[in-house]
């Protein structure tokens, strides 16, 4: 009974695989990757799975790594829309914002950073970048 049981359960997990349809790396084959291999990789597996942010913060820090500011501004704007609480992109962006000369977006992704109940944490960093005719409180 127990062997029938194992021989389900190994059934029902392949089954859950195969109608995933999405091949998973292993990290060590996925850091063996160059830059633009994994960016598509990730590119495909967002295809597959829209809604999963991780897969869409991986997206954007791959982006930045290889220095694609404006691709990574994207992602990173997608990746907000599903998850808005993460503080530390919203914090990541309005950096990139800021030295990308857009003061307004910079602004509006810092606020939403010292309205969070995150804020003491960045208020030393915020405080780099607002500053002058912009008051944090």
């Amino acid at each position: 009974m127990k062997m029938l049981t194992r021989v389900g359960v190994i059934f029902c997990i392949s089954i859950v695989l195969v109608s995933c349809g999405a091949k998973k790396l292993a990290m060590e084959d996925y850091n063996r990757m160059a830059p633009q291999e994994r960016i598509a990789y990730l590119e495909e597996r967002i295809l597959k799975n829209p809604d999963d942010p991780m897969l869409k913060k991986q997206l954007y820090q791959e982006h930045l790594a290889i220095g694609n500011r404006d691709r990574a501004l994207a992602v990173m704007e997608d990746y907000l829309r599903l998850d808005p609480y993460q503080i530390d992109t919203q914090f990541e962006y309005g950096k990139l914002r800021y030295e990308n000369g857009d003061y307004n977006d910079a602004y509006r992704a810092f606020l939403n950073v010292m309205q969070s109940s995150s804020a003491d944490l960045y208020l030393s960093r915020v405080s780099q970048y607002v500053g002058g005719s912009y008051i944090l409180q």
